[in-house]
């Protein structure tokens, strides 16, 4: 199995005692990072996953891991930040800052190519991480919440190949792909996914393989 490490940030870029899941697949040496956000938890359920595991994205990640020939790769899942004791005036700014400068200076190497991921409201900080980094060669979103914001946010997109794939059920409520591709910027170079059955639970896009599919594709990118 994986390595892994917990880590915990006491106080945050966002305010607030934090954690994330590291694993490293493969051998050891420089790797690729593949980072994902997931959905808005309660506060509650945040403080009870510093006691457990992220398991229902771990094994969709086995499952593309191996799909994709077991490459040698970081995989860091953070949660998507509930709210603090007070407002943060810049969320995006400051999840980018906590990943990059509290998060990913803890492995054992820099990455060597980074691909983002985003469920949910999660999809909104991958869409920002994504833009912001020079040398992200994929972005995968499913049912995102927020996403043409970010993408605005970001500016001028600082990612020189990047590839996105945007996926939402059939029932999900939330925006349509074929009408948010358009209105991110070239850089991003989106694209809308064909739908498929479920609503916007996590379960949905996991027993449809979307899940499955978006982490292959993050895998495949970062050859």
């Amino acid at each position: 199995m994986a390595a892994h490490k917990k880590w915990v940030t006491e106080r945050s870029a966002m305010g607030i005692r934090d954690f994330a899941e590291w694993y490293r697949f493969g051998d050891g040496g420089v790797a690729p990072l593949v980072h994902y956000t997931g959905g808005s938890i309660s506060w509650q359920a945040h403080q009870e996953r510093f006691a457990s595991e992220p398991t229902p994205i771990l094994e969709e990640f086995v499952r593309a891991w191996e799909r994709t020939g077991r490459p040698r790769v970081d995989l860091v899942i953070s949660p998507a930040p509930p709210p603090g004791e007070q407002p943060r005036p810049e969320p995006l700014e400051s999840f980018l800052e906590y990943v990059m400068d509290e998060l990913l200076v803890r492995l054992p190497t820099a990455p060597s190519a980074y691909a983002f991921l985003g469920y949910s409201l999660g999809g909104s900080f991958a869409t920002y991480l994504a833009g912001s980094t020079e040398t992200c060669r994929a972005l995968a979103v499913f049912g995102g919440a927020g996403v043409v914001n970010a993408a605005k946010d970001v500016g001028p997109v600082q990612a020189k190949d990047l590839a996105t794939v945007l996926f939402r059920n059939a029932e999900d409520p939330l925006q349509d792909p074929t009408m948010v591709a358009p209105q991110l910027a070239v850089g991003f170079h989106a694209r809308a996914m064909a739908q498929r059955a479920g609503a916007h639970p996590y379960v949905d896009y996991a027993a449809n393989r979307t899940v499955e599919d978006a982490l292959a594709f993050a895998l495949e990118r970062l050859r």
